[in-house]
């Protein structure tokens, strides 16, 4: 017969006790040694990165692919605007023998300087010998130069709205 003051387990035989001889692993020990523990015993957690690891480099990876797009958006475009606004600067050459009677024969392109009036001249030790003036267009233009004013020392003008842009020795 039971007493009603005994619980009904006090009287029951204990549990099975725990082996002392099998070495016991802490939570720490399992995640330091890339095991967690279950019920069944160990079991192996993978090694890779966590995965916000994986998201920041992926974003990272996306921003850098923007940022790449947008530099060679702004450069291509910076390269069209300005391709539009470049005209040639102002050209003078000079070709000997291709003029009437095989004289002289000044290549001239005003370039960016088209619009404004323009003459060449030739000048010697400061004194202008010779000055024709120039068609206010941007193709080249030939212009024959009298043989006889050509002398060492001379130097043939390219003057754009009163000033010289360009120079060159005869």
């Amino acid at each position: 017969m039971r007493r009603r003051d005994v619980p009904p387990w006090a009287g029951s035989p204990p549990g099975p006790l725990q082996s002392t001889t099998e070495p016991r692993v802490t939570s720490a020990a399992a995640d330091a040694a890339g095991t967690e523990l279950a019920s069944s015993g160990p079991v192996l957690r993978s090694r890779g990165l966590r995965p916000g690891r994986t998201h920041r480099a992926r974003s990272q990876i996306v921003l850098g692919c923007v940022g790449l797009a947008l530099f060679a958006v702004g450069a291509s475009t910076a390269v069209v605007a300005a391709q539009r606004e470049w005209v040639p600067p102002p050209e003078l050459s000079i070709e000997g023998g291709q003029g009437q009677a095989g004289g002289p024969v000044a290549s001239v392109n005003l370039g960016t300087a088209a619009p404004t009036s323009a003459y060449l001249e030739v000048a010697t030790r400061g004194r202008l010998l010779w000055s024709v003036r120039l068609s206010s267009n941007s193709a080249t233009q030939n212009v024959a130069l009298p043989a006889d004013v050509l002398q060492p020392g001379s130097h043939v003008l390219l003057v754009v709205g009163g000033m010289i842009i360009r120079n060159v020795y005869g």
